[in-house]
């Protein structure tokens, strides 16, 4: 037990997805097999949702709406397009590499 006041993250509860999968199914009476398969769909489709780069809500039937935070956003966006300008430098060094060593 924790003492009172003391936050608890996911990360040191020690349950594994399988436990709860299976914790799940049992509750709703339904296979181990679709519970993977429901939540194997919600992920994609959250990462869908994601990857558009739009930072729009999604909707999850009987979970709820989700959005991000604004500094979120704001922090993705800086980060994003700092890799970005990393990335092209490092092109760039690549292609006067190749360049230079051919002449």
């Amino acid at each position: 037990m924790q003492p009172k006041g003391t936050k608890l993250y996911v990360k040191d509860i020690p349950v594994s997805n399988d436990k709860i999968i299976k914790e799940t199914a049992a509750m709703t009476n339904t296979s181990v097999a679709d519970v993977k398969d429901i939540l194997v769909f919600v992920g994609n489709y959250t990462a869908k949702v994601i990857r558009k780069g739009t930072f729009s809500s999604v909707m999850l039937p009987y979970f709820g709406k989700f959005s991000p935070m604004p500094k979120s956003i704001e922090a993705v966006k800086k980060k994003k397009s700092g890799s970005l300008s990393k990335i092209k430098q490092k092109l760039i060094e690549i292609e006067q590499n190749k360049i230079n060593q051919e002449m």
